[in-house]
């Protein structure tokens, strides 16, 4: 390779030049290798905070489309009682503070109340597609609008209204201004430069960007003002993968994606690529910096290295071998080779400096991973300080990870849960009534079954400390690059408290349900509730052919009772014969109801003439019998009746009303004859 007469300098200068090359690499290629893993990490920390972006959006709109469902099927919103639905809206909207306004829109599509407005100027909704869905019955979210009596920009949810007969009867509207996102988007960071925010399917931006003043349209014909890139735009609607791109700012970004909402909503992260590799770029330039200085040293001392100094090379060369070994604190004793030439101890020297460069660079590597790491803990901060409790599982069921809020929720330690399985039977997984919950409809078998999220599976389970709680657990899958199950993240909501609220509310609708069918003086059915099953029961009968009886009676001579006795012993005389007379009414499908001030109504289902007859003379004789004294009665010395009624097959052709008016002929012809008889309508 060299010549015999080669001089040792010229091999210094070839020896010292090929050492720094391999120094350079040494340097460089584990650098190139961190910043791939650097990219990665940062790549996969991205995805992890659209995920929980994702998790807490979808349980959001859950919670929201719950919340008007629930209000659309209560019975004073089915029943449209207008004078009522008012204050219970209001009282609805001060429990909920992610509603700005509820609204009642009538069956042709006219907002006639909203609970943010004293008086609503008259609104025409029937073109919203909303509306339009709902005529349909659907449930519907709407898109960015803007609100044609606020004028502010909301997302509406709607629900369709239903009345007993299941007859369209218009929407409840809540709207949600676009701050109530802003608060939800902004429990999460990324970094110095992250941002996450939520665009429609067309771009519409729907949640303020960081550095945005406010919601704008994203793409509009010769704007300037793009907010994300059309070539983004389209791979999402494609559900391709992105990496870097320009965003709106024309600078450079790592980002990523997740659909919402049924795909009609997309959530976006992006981070600065300058911030993805500032710490590596520091790095590289710190390297390149040291390895030109060395550089230039080696040089200046190769130059006057001439003399041979064979003899010594065996000092450098343990060096090397000890820097080769990763004893990066190694030096060349300068004591031992003092007796050699200045130019070699000058290389000794150089030597020295080299390693505490090299030193200095390792510690530099590490830091970097101290960094990383410290990503890592700022991630696990973010999660410890969110209010759901988050659980992490593996592909076996195992959990491996629990924050904080989770194991408050579930009264458990941290060393105690990563030894539990998903349906340990110390959990005592139950329905929400008590009963036995099968595994294969929990959360962790539904996503490893289908792969896919599931949200909102409620169920009970009993704390360490022997409490039984309700919770709502939302749980979505991760995947490794061959798109198998890794890991199933579970967000777990405790609604214990809120379950109980709702509870208590549906027995508070069911009481005031029924008292407004009850008569309030007798405690049986009134008018209203009469009516309805005489429809019901008049449909019915048309259906099944069967003979359906009418019977009206009328107490005796009660006027002058009451001038006699009192009207408070008047309303006690009522409320006997009510009483009375459901005892003698056994069947499920016969009712007896207070029809107007002494005059009460009786509809027997299934009976024919001589049936209703017999229940007709049974009424008279028993309210008889009850000898309540009335001594200005002109028929009897005790309280009495009069008794009619009718009977016929209902078709088509007729109504329920005509069989009424018939008993009510009845009725007129026993007070005709002489009272406390019963007499059967007969076509004359």
């Amino acid at each position: 390779m060299f010549s015999n007469n080669v001089s040792l300098k010229r091999l210094f200068e070839v020896g010292v030049f090929l050492l720094i090359i391999l120094i350079a690499f040494h340097s460089f290629l584990p650098l190139s290798m961190d910043k791939k893993k650097h990219e990665r990490e940062t790549a996969e920390n991205l995805e992890n905070v659209i995920a929980l972006q994702h998790l807490f959006i979808e349980k959001w709109l859950d919670e929201r489309e719950n919340d008007i469902r629930t209000l659309a099927f209560s019975p004073v919103v089915k029943a449209v009682d207008k004078e009522n639905m008012k204050p219970y809206f209001h009282t609805f909207v001060g429990n909920n503070a992610d509603f700005t306004s509820l609204l009642y829109v009538n069956m042709e599509g006219i907002a006639e109340f909203d609970t943010s407005l004293e008086e609503v100027p008259y609104t025409d909704v029937s073109d919203r597609e909303y509306f339009i869905e709902g005529k349909k019955g659907n449930e519907h979210i709407s898109a960015v609008l803007t609100g044609r009596i606020t004028g502010a920009n909301i997302i509406v949810f709607s629900a369709p209204i239903y009345n007993q007969n299941d007859n369209f009867q218009g929407l409840v509207l809540g709207t949600v201004v676009l701050d109530t996102l802003d608060e939800l988007m902004n429990r999460l960071e990324i970094g110095n430069t992250g941002e996450t925010f939520i665009v429609d399917k067309d771009g519409t931006l729907i949640t303020n960007r960081r550095n945005s003043l406010k919601s704008v349209e994203l793409f509009e014909e010769q704007s300037d003002k793009i907010q994300i890139p059309y070539e983004l735009l389209q791979k999402a609607q494609n559900n391709e993968a992105v990496n870097y791109y320009k965003n709106y700012q024309d600078e450079t970004v790592l980002g990523t994606y997740k659909w919402a909402n049924n795909d009609n909503w997309l959530i976006i992260g992006e981070i600065k690529k300058s911030e993805v590799f500032n710490s590596f770029y520091r790095m590289v330039l710190y390297t390149i910096f040291i390895s030109v200085t060395i550089l230039v040293i080696a040089y200046i001392f190769i130059v006057v290295l001439y003399k041979k100094i064979s003899q010594s090379i065996d000092y450098v060369l343990s060096g090397a071998q000890l820097i080769s070994s990763k004893n990066y604190v190694a030096q060349i004793d300068k004591d031992a080779i003092k007796q050699n030439p200045e130019e070699f101890r000058k290389l000794c020297d150089v030597f020295n400096e080299m390693a505490v460069t090299v030193r200095t660079t390792i510690h530099d590597l590490e830091a970097s991973e101290e960094k990383l790491r410290n990503s890592k803990d700022y991630l696990s901060l973010i999660v410890e300080t969110i209010p759901n409790g988050v659980v992490v599982l593996d592909n076996k069921g195992k959990i491996t990870f629990a924050n904080s809020t989770a194991k408050k929720i579930l009264h458990i330690s941290l060393d105690e849960i990563t030894k539990r399985y998903y349906n340990d039977p110390e959990w005592r997984i139950t329905s929400l009534d008590g009963g036995e919950f099968p595994d294969e409809e929990l959360p962790f078998f539904q996503v490893m079954k289908t792969g896919k999220v599931v949200h909102n599976i409620v169920h009970g389970l009993t704390k360490n400390d022997g409490e039984r709680v309700i919770v709502s657990i939302n749980a979505s899958p991760l995947f490794d690059k061959n798109h198998n199950i890794t890991t199933v993240v579970a967000a777990i909501s405790d609604i214990t408290e809120r379950t109980i609220a709702e509870n208590k509310l549906q027995e508070a609708n069911r009481k005031l349900d029924e008292l407004s069918r009850k008569d309030g003086l007798t405690k049986i059915a009134n008018r209203r509730h009469f009516d309805e099953t005489c429809k019901k029961e008049w449909q019915r009968h048309v259906r099944n052919g069967q003979p359906l009886s009418i019977i009206l009676f009328d107490i005796d001579f009660f006027k002058a009772y009451n001038d006699t006795y009192g009207h408070q012993e008047g309303d006690e005389c009522l409320r006997k014969i009510s009483i009375t007379v459901e005892n003698i009414l056994k069947r499920p499908g016969d009712l007896v109801a207070r029809y107007g001030g002494e005059e009460f109504i009786i509809i027997l289902a299934e009976t024919n003439v001589e049936g209703a007859g017999c229940v007709s003379e049974r009424v008279r004789e028993e309210i008889e019998n009850l000898q309540i004294a009335h001594s200005t009665s002109k028929v009897s010395e005790f309280v009495t009746v009069s008794v009619g009624f009718a009977t016929t097959i209902p078709d088509k052709r007729a109504s329920i009303k005509e069989l009424i008016e018939k008993a009510d002929q009845a009725l007129y012809d026993a007070k005709s004859s002489g009272r406390n008889i019963v007499k059967f309508f007969e076509e004359k």
